[in-house]
């Protein structure tokens, strides 16, 4: 009977150790599993750049993704025999640090990156900064792919890729534009997770001036120089900079933590009105430290990559004095004002694109490797991609605007 009782007793355990792991399993699944379903509808949120949604395509997969049935999960199981080695000639200075990294956590992890100019002959790719071409290209190895990497706009990229030395040696190009062979936005909108609590009521109070403006970049294609002297006949706008008689603290941080604290509007004016072309002029004033609306006039599609309602569009004013009277009417109502601030904190920069470009290279060499000539390339045509005024005076306007203005 005591035996008996012992192997019941030891029975029971073990029936309520398996209820256990059981029960500890099933939470698991369900966290993962809500984990990306929430993942999946922060994702199709309109309010988040598109850019940010490829984050969930790259960790995840998911039906739209053309993986052939592969995903992350399953991929780096794959047997891939093959290694790419990637050359960074000239690599700029701030990408020195992470030039080498790892992409064991891509999609495709067979790939190498190296700065090491002596790979140069058996590097399967190379990439080329276009403001730092050599006078003479070095000689093209058979089936070598060659990159042209640059994140300024086609007027600014356009001297030196048309370079007659140069003509015909570039497969493919890694730019900011999103119908790039391989596009690197500067940085995407994310979703914040921890918000700071802060006091609106307090910030706006602080707030004894109206437009600032940091600008060292004087009489760009853009016009942006011209359109702020107008925009300054009818509101107060401080500029600081090269182009203005202001000065800043030589910390780029420092300046604009004091500008955010004292001024209610940030000039947020791109050097060229280019499609996709959002620089770090926009993405910094999402850091949640800086109390500031941007004021953005940029890319024609800038509602692509910052949420509405966090920003004001200068395209959407007919000129200057109409956005002037906008941001003095904005900024006298406390309670719309902090709407806007409230809206804009619930996001943040997220800077992952080198990386994420770096993965989509070594899946571009595994998927897709061929080695077309980059001379058609309709990503550097002006006329295709960006808006200009036809003269330096003229303002923009985006829904009046003809379809095509280009520099001549």
């Amino acid at each position: 009977m005591i035996m008996i009782h012992m192997i019941g007793n030891r029975n029971l355990e073990i029936v309520k150790y398996f209820l256990w792991l059981t029960t500890v399993c099933s939470l698991i699944c369900f966290h993962v599993l809500s984990t990306y379903n929430n993942f999946n509808k922060c994702c199709k949120n309109k309010l988040v750049s598109p850019k940010f949604m490829d984050i969930k395509s790259m960790y995840f997969g998911g039906p739209n993704d053309k993986n052939d049935g592969v995903t992350f999960l399953n991929r780096r199981m794959l047997s891939i025999n093959e290694t790419y080695n990637i050359l960074w000639h000239n690599s700029p200075s701030y990408f020195l640090k992470k030039a080498n990294i790892s992409l064991r956590g891509c999609r495709f992890n067979n790939c190498q990156l190296t700065t090491d100019l002596g790979q140069m002959s058996v590097a399967d790719v190379v990439i080329f900064r276009h403001n730092y071409l050599p006078k003479i290209p070095p000689i093209k190895q058979t089936d070598q792919i060659w990159l042209l990497y640059g994140q300024e706009t086609p007027f600014y990229m356009k001297k030196s890729y048309l370079r007659k030395a140069w003509l015909g040696q570039f497969n493919w190009s890694i730019t900011y534009g999103d119908t790039s062979d391989i596009s690197m936005p500067y940085a995407s909108i994310a979703k914040e997770v921890i918000r700071a609590k802060k006091n609106y009521s307090e910030i706006y109070r602080k707030k004894t001036k109206q437009v600032a403006w940091i600008v060292s970049h004087c009489f760009a294609v853009s016009g942006r120089d011209e359109y702020v002297q107008e925009l300054r006949k009818y509101i107060s706008v401080d500029i600081f900079g090269k182009c203005g008689n202001l000065t800043c603290a030589r910390n780029g941080t420092e300046c604009m933590d004091n500008i955010s604290k004292e001024y209610k509007f940030y000039l947020s004016f791109e050097n060229s009105l280019c499609k996709d072309y959002v620089s770090e002029k926009v993405f910094t004033l999402y850091n949640n430290k800086y109390s500031i609306i941007p004021v953005i006039r940029g890319a024609p599609n800038i509602d692509e990559y910052v949420p509405r309602e966090t920003y004001i569009n200068a395209f959407d004013f007919e000129n200057p004095e109409i956005l002037a009277n906008y941001l003095l009417s904005l900024g006298s109502n406390e309670h719309k004002y902090s709407s806007y601030l409230q809206e804009k904190d619930k996001f943040r920069p997220y800077y992952a694109s080198y990386y994420r470009a770096m993965c989509s290279l070594c899946e571009k060499l595994n998927k897709y490797n061929t080695s077309k000539v980059l001379e058609n390339s309709s990503w550097f045509t002006i006329r295709n991609n960006c808006l200009v005024p036809q003269n330096r005076s003229q303002i923009v306007i985006k829904d009046r605007a003809p379809d095509y203005w280009y520099w001549d």
